[in-house]
């Protein structure tokens, strides 16, 4: 499964519902049907993208976000969370915050994210 594949599905989980426990499930009965192989691309691609916001500052968000209660466990569903939200909030959520002509483009978004 390449990264087109990957967030195919993270897009039509969330069209079928926006339960989190009901999309998981969804998203396990999907990759059901693939081959091992697809499965292990699947995972591979989810923990490079988990790579990509695991960092402080995302954590500081969540913290913001969560009410001050976001602990290794909070923050770790929350990078799901984020990672379902799709391919543009985690990106405009995975970028280097130190350009500041970047920040001017994406703010506007970021402030709807969170």
């Amino acid at each position: 499964m390449d990264l087109e594949g990957f967030w195919a599905l993270i897009e039509r989980s969330g069209r079928k519902t926006s339960d989190p426990d009901e999309r998981a499930e969804w998203l396990i009965d999907a990759l059901a049907g693939y081959p091992a192989a697809g499965i292990v691309d699947f995972q591979l691609h989810l923990d490079a993208l988990r790579g990509r916001i695991d960092t402080y500052r995302v954590w500081g968000a969540a913290w913001l976000v969560c009410g001050g209660l976001c602990s290794d466990d909070g923050f770790w569903y929350f990078q799901a969370w984020l990672i379902g939200q799709g391919r543009d909030v985690s990106s405009d959520v995975a970028w280097d915050f130190e350009d500041d002509e970047e920040m001017e483009r994406r703010y506007p978004r970021l402030t709807k994210i969170f």
